[in-house]
């Protein structure tokens, strides 16, 4: 008899927190890709990479939010991570001014992409003005470890595209990071960066957490005119 009790009060608890957890879930606002348009980021990272020999305007931002779908400084007990992704194919127009010395590459990989790098200096910017034209140069001099030069780019506005270049990290004995370059090389150059296309998919990923556990990630795809994204306001990075 009170086994067959222990058991009833057993399996009545059990569905009781099966329900609890069901309506826990249900109380998260929903979300759609035009509430997220008008949130605003806390944090972004944007940068200028190659994928599938094509050039692209990478745009990673993330805020938090609670389960009304409010802004939120740090997480709580019930919120959401929401991340949202674009890649915007772009034409990347390179003309060099000045070019001399050689480079010999010893140990590591060579990385001498000058097309590619992280954006500097956007906080007072939107995602559209970085669609422009830059300056600055690329060089590489003497015996160096971890990294052998240094690219960097301004543009009229104040944005800055930067990246380490020369060698990219060699995990050596131990563990140790191991890249050597050697010689000497230097050109200054003039760079425009414009959209290819007129239409982009946008990756909104909304991650849903309770008591730091993980309940789900809801993945929320849309196509936006990348006039539309122009006036993304960026943030410090």
């Amino acid at each position: 008899m009170k086994k067959n009790l222990f058991i009833a009060l057993f399996s009545m608890a059990l569905i009781a927190q099966m329900f609890q957890s069901v309506a826990a879930k249900e109380t998260f606002v929903s979300l759609d890709s035009s509430d997220i348009d008008r949130l605003e980021a806390k944090y972004n990272f944007v940068r200028i990479e190659k994928e599938n020999n094509q050039y692209q305007l990478s745009y990673i931002a993330s805020v938090l939010l609670d389960e009304n779908g409010k802004a939120l400084v740090k997480t709580s007990h019930r919120y959401m991570n929401v991340r949202r992704i674009i890649k915007i194919p772009v034409k990347i127009a390179l003309k060099a001014d000045v070019d001399f010395g050689g480079k010999i590459q010893v140990w590591g990989e060579g990385d001498d992409d000058v097309k590619t790098g992280n954006f500097k200096n956007i906080s007072h910017l939107d995602l559209g003005d970085l669609f422009t034209d830059y300056e600055g140069f690329s060089g590489n001099l003497g015996l160096v470890l971890v990294g052998g030069g240094y690219t960097t780019l301004k543009a009229a506005n104040g944005a800055s595209l930067k990246e380490v270049n020369g060698s990219i990290l060699f995990i050596g004995p131990a563990g140790t990071p191991v890249g050597i370059n050697a010689g000497i090389e230097y050109f200054s150059f003039k760079l425009n960066i414009s959209p290819l296309v007129q239409r982009v998919k946008v990756l909104d990923e909304v991650a849903f957490y309770q008591n730091g556990k993980l309940l789900k990630i809801v993945n929320i795809e849309s196509v936006k005119t990348v006039d539309s994204l122009r006036s993304i306001s960026l943030k410090a990075n």
